[in-house]
């Protein structure tokens, strides 16, 4: 007899807690009823009633709760300190992976920008610009250093063929 009470008084709070659910505006699984208030809560019929519980206290919505980031976070950490990044983990090509035409791209990008760089502070003329442009082009250059070389390289050069065009012209 006792478990027919039992049920029937829980059939009451499934109803309350449906309507609770309509008033709060969530599903019902997030609907908290106290349970020490049960037959308070059984009382319940109607929304205004519900409403008036849900304003006492005696149901409240749950909080949502979220993925956690904390092992994400973790695993990123140590992902930029190199683990997890062995020849077991790969799945993809080398080319795949960091593709070469990015690297290229990445290259080039960064050798035009030192020449024009170059070009506006006046270190090389218009002449020297276009060949060291389509050196680069061409694949000449493996990197930014080896560029400023190459310029500090040609300044040299110009300044010795200078020298010798001034000795040339005094010794005439």
């Amino acid at each position: 007899m006792a478990e027919k009470k039992e049920k029937a008084k829980n059939l009451g709070l499934v109803k309350v807690r449906a309507l609770a659910a309509e008033v709060i505006g969530c599903g019902k699984n997030k609907v908290w009823m106290d349970p020490t208030e049960s037959i308070k809560l059984s009382e319940g019929k109607t929304k205004e009633q519900v409403s008036q519980m849900v304003e006492d206290g005696l149901i409240v919505r749950r909080p949502d709760v979220g993925q956690s980031r904390g092992r994400v976070r973790q695993f990123r950490l140590e992902k930029s300190k190199g683990r997890h990044r062995g020849l077991g983990r790969r799945r993809g090509t080398k080319n795949a992976r960091f593709p070469q035409r990015k690297i290229w791209m990445l290259r080039i990008r960064a050798l035009r920008k030192d020449l024009k760089a170059l070009r506006t502070e006046g270190r090389i003329d218009r002449t020297m610009y276009r060949s060291i442009y389509l050196k680069a082009k061409g694949g000449y250059f493996k990197n930014r250093r080896m560029l400023k070389e190459y310029v500090v390289n040609e300044e040299l050069r110009k300044k010795k063929e200078e020298i010798v065009m001034a000795q040339m012209n005094i010794s005439k």
